[in-house]
């Protein structure tokens, strides 16, 4: 796979990294706005989308302008097919590395963007009782929904630019908009010098990540989930891959520049927020009791169950919500990733397994909780986990009831679908699930409707205002 990928990177440098980037940015912007118009369109597939940003990873730390001809869009595309087929580690066929590199590439390009904005309000800006809030000012120069007004704003204005624009000019376009207040049109400049690299900027701070090594890999950080925006010899900035800028407002990105700034005490912070947000998803559940966090003694200690409890009449669902992501080394190494599963998915099987075995023993604390019918269990993180619900071998985690991991995203998804009992599905789902196939919530029956997240809805409304909202 070195070879291979020493071979793109030599394909890529035959053409001058500016034209790289621009037709990467073109071709991402029309994708993305392709992906908005038909959410299922095979055109925008078969472009996968998520290579742009690893050839442009190529064009920036390699490339050079000098002596070197403009790429077309065909050269483009057999850039992206040459990236398609690699195979990210040394042994072809690789199940679990393969999985690890999809979901973290591909699946965050077919994520609901508005959905995922207002989840991260919720997540990061939206004040609620008992968690902590956070002076987002200290790491954006402005409140948290000013920076997500002003990205959206300037991801809109890429998407109508062929995924370019200039500084210069960009201030003067947005101010005939009557949406956009003198406030946001404030903000854009602050934004974009943020989120923005010159090509030398990213090459060093590529190089810097992985001294003493100096040969790229597949699986290498790429400087444009932090800096999306490329700003060219003659000034024009780029985004080659155009949902790489809305990411910087979504749940991923945020995180790491509150981690960047408050340290290890924001991660903390945020597991009762990442509770909270489960809660509001959960309250959409027809059919079903839901009831939070119990402290009960179990010997001469104070223990407590896992965060949520819903009651079902077929069955009984414990719920213990994770903030932990896996760390880009992880991402990188499958035994980095084994490791990182065990510490964050065995201790919530443990703590599944516990809660169970309370209900199964009749405490106290726990006597409104039937223990009369089946239990089961989630797992929900923030993110999408690769590989959590392998279920064998070395993603196997002991626990007393069948149980699942899934993110937030996926939770909503299930509890936004129109069942009139889904105690029902969720019984029926863990008696016949395919450990090797898990789809929670994604096996729904056919023409089944979902109803409007109100939660999120709102928290989208309030991150956005009226776009030009103060």
């Amino acid at each position: 796979m070195a070879d291979d990928y020493a071979s793109l990177a030599a394909r890529v440098r035959t053409r001058s990294q500016s034209s790289v980037l621009i037709q990467a940015a073109a071709e991402s912007a029309a994708t993305m706005r392709e992906f908005i118009e038909n959410r299922q369109s095979l055109e925008y597939a078969k472009h996968f989308p998520w290579a742009n940003a690893h050839i442009a990873r190529l064009a920036l730390s390699n490339g050079s302008n000098l002596n070197r001809m403009d790429a077309t869009p065909s050269d483009l595309i057999a850039f992206k097919n040459a990236y398609h087929a690699l195979d990210p580690h040394d042994e072809p066929g690789d199940v679990w590395s393969m999985m690890t590199r999809m979901v973290h590439e591909q699946l965050p390009h077919q994520t609901n963007p508005a959905m995922e904005v207002g989840r991260s309000w919720l997540l990061y800006g939206e004040p609620l009782t008992g968690c902590q809030s956070y002076a987002w000012a200290e790491v954006f120069g402005m409140p948290l929904d000013r920076r997500m007004r002003g990205v959206m704003l300037l991801w809109g204005s890429v998407l109508a630019g062929s995924g370019r624009f200039h500084p210069d000019t960009i201030v003067d376009a947005l101010a005939n908009d009557p949406r956009v207040s003198p406030q946001l049109l404030s903000d854009v400049p602050t934004i974009v010098e943020d989120l923005t690299l010159t090509p030398a900027q990213f090459r060093a701070t590529y190089y810097a990540a992985w001294e003493p090594r100096r040969t790229p890999a597949l699986t290498d950080w790429n400087p444009l989930d932090r800096h999306p925006l490329v700003s060219l010899p003659d000034g024009t900035i780029v985004a080659p891959s155009v949902p790489h800028l809305l990411r910087t407002v979504q749940s991923e990105s945020i995180y790491y520049r509150g981690i960047d700034h408050w340290g290890e005490s924001f991660a903390r912070d945020l597991g009762p927020r990442v509770e909270a947000v489960a809660g509001f998803d959960l309250e959409l559940l027809d059919d079903a009791n839901l009831i939070r966090e119990i402290s009960y003694r179990d010997g001469k200690a104070t223990s407590k169950s896992v965060d949520w409890i819903v009651v079902f009449p077929e069955c009984v669902l414990l719920i213990e919500c994770k903030s932990a992501r896996l760390t880009v080394k992880a991402i990188q190494d499958i035994e980095v990733e084994e490791r990182e599963l065990k510490r964050h998915v065995g201790k919530a099987a443990t703590q599944l397994s516990r809660s169970a075995q309370a209900i199964a023993e009749g405490v106290p604390e726990f006597q409104e909780i039937p223990n009369d019918r089946p239990v089961y269990g989630l797992v929900v993180t923030a993110e999408h986990i690769p590989l959590a619900n392998a279920g064998h071998g070395r993603f196997a985690f002991a626990s007393d009831i069948p149980f699942e991991v899934l993110p937030l995203r996926e939770l909503s998804d299930f509890c936004m679908a129109d069942l009139d009992h889904p105690g029902e599905y969720i019984h029926t789902y863990f008696q016949s699930r395919d450990p090797l196939d898990p789809h929670f919530g994604q096996r729904l029956p056919p023409g089944t409707t979902r109803s409007v997240h109100r939660r999120l809805q709102a928290a989208w409304n309030k991150a956005m205002g009226k776009l030009g909202a103060d």
